[in-house]
Order: structure tokens, then C-alpha cells, then sequence
């Protein structure tokens, strides 16, 4: 990377195509932008912004704070009536970072943090609901032991009264009594399997925890460190551009 070209005093504006990971990251908001069918200003004064804040996201000049990307996610969901995919978001929010990998260290190395702590929560969660899914099933798998034993013994005394009266009876039951305690074989082997599996996910989401514990207390951390540096450039303050745009409407 080269020699940056900042625009005028603590925006973090750059010059246009001067970044190429910021040119990179506004033609894809572009893109993404062109899909809601509306006008820049329009979806400006939707989401409660300027439209030059909205220009120079698209045009390349700056590095949007995460909000702002995810709130052209939220909008295009609710326009095409379906979620954005994962692995769009996840794209994005990588070319987000690797422009600010360049135009603002520090933001990139708490934001870098923030995204990690975001994706151990959705891990955690996803975890949970293994974990919701093991248990019912073990618990279901459970009950159809506790049903098959029942009706083992059940066969296993009707065996015993046909088999003083009906030699044909009894080999039928006998039969049915061996299905069934193979059925309750096959059952109890799923159910250590189930036992193993869901110890194993208690364990991940243990790890999770942990690791989003951790994770927690960096970003604090971090926050705290950078808010005491003198001449920090937050990412989500507005730019003066905008402040003295708005002023000369006013």
C-alpha cells in the first residue's frame, strides 16, 4: 500500500480510486445499493443519514462504520422478502475490514475484534440449539426404550401362558420377543451414541463461553485504550463534510 490520500482534516475521507481496498468495498455497496430500486437521497432519508455520507460510502471515499453496512443488509432483506445469505455478509464484512486495515489501524484492530466476538456468539447459539435437538431426541429415544421394555414383558409373560397351550402361539411370540429386544438393542446403542454427541456439544458451548468471555473483555479493553489516545478518529463519527453541509442548509 502507498502513500494514502486523506481528504481535508479528521473525516477519514480519501481520495477517490486512491485506496484500492476502499474503491474495492464501495462497488460492492454499490452493487448492493442498486438492488433496492430506490434514489440515494431517498434511502438516505430512510435510514436517518446524509446522502453525502451515502455518496462517498459508494463512491469509494470512505470507510462506512459496520451499522451502516448492516442496515443495507436489513434493507434489502425487507425489499427482496428474504434474508441476505451468509456468505455475502461475511464477504463484505471482510472487504470492510481489509479497507480498514489500511486507512485506520486501530479501528481495524477493535472492529477485527468485534467480528471474531460476533461470530463465537452465533457459534454459541448455533451450539444451543444442538444441544435443544440431542436432548429431545435422546429423550424421545429414551422413552421408546422405556415403552419397548414394557412391552417385552409383557410378551415374555403371554410367551410363558402360550407355551403350555399352543406350540404355534409361542413361536410366534418367541419371534416377536426377539425383534423387539433387537429393536431395543439398535435403540440403546443410538442412545449412547446421543449421550456421547450431546456431551461433546455441552463441551463446545463450554468452549464458546469462554472464548466469547475472553473475547468480551478484549474489546473492552481495546475500547477503553483507544478512547484514551489522544487524536483517536473514531470510524462512526460523521464526517465534517457532512456537519458543514448541514450547517450551510441550516
Amino acid at each position: 500500500m502507498t502513500e494514502i490520500a486523506l481528504g481535508r482534516g479528521r473525516t477519514g475521507d480519501v481520495e477517490p480510486g486512491a485506496v484500492p481496498e476502499v474503491a474495492a468495498l464501495g462497488n460492492r455497496l454499490t452493487d448492493l445499493f442498486n438492488g433496492l430500486g430506490v434514489t440515494q437521497a431517498a434511502y438516505a432519508a430512510r435510514i436517518h443519514v446524509d446522502k453525502s455520507a451515502v455518496s462517498r460510502c459508494r463512491a469509494g471515499r470512505r470507510v462506512p462504520p459496520q451499522a451502516f453496512v448492516d442496515q443495507l443488509f436489513t434493507e434489502i432483506s425487507r425489499h427482496l422478502g428474504a434474508s441476505v445469505q451468509e456468505h455475502v455478509k461475511d464477504a463484505v464484512r471482510q472487504q470492510r475490514l481489509d479497507a480498514l486495515r489500511v486507512t485506520n489501524p486501530d479501528a481495524y484492530e477493535l472492529d477485527s475484534l468485534r467480528a471474531e466476538l460476533d461470530r463465537s456468539q452465533r457459534e454459541t447459539y448455533r451450539t444451543g440449539l444442538l444441544i435443544e435437538s440431542l436432548t429431545d431426541a435422546l429423550e424421545k429415544k429414551q422413552r421408546q426404550v422405556e415403552d419397548l421394555t414394557g412391552d417385552l414383558t409383557r410378551q415374555q409373560i403371554d410367551w410363558a401362558a402360550e407355551r403350555r397351550e399352543s406350540a404355534g402361539r409361542y413361536v410366534r411370540l418367541r419371534e416377536e420377543q426377539e425383534a423387539g429386544a433387537t429393536a431395543r438393542d439398535q435403540l440403546l446403542r443410538l442412545i449412547e451414541e446421543l449421550r456421547s454427541q450431546l456431551a461433546e456439544a455441552l463441551r463446545q458451548r463450554d468452549r464458546a463461553e469462554e472464548h466469547g468471555r475472553q473475547l468480551r473483555a478484549r474489546v473492552l479493553s481495546l475500547e477503553e485504550e483507544l478512547a484514551g489516545r489522544q487524536g483517536y478518529d473514531a470510524p462512526d463519527l460523521p464526517a465534517l463534510e457532512e456537519v458543514q453541509e448541514l450547517l450551510g442548509e441550516l
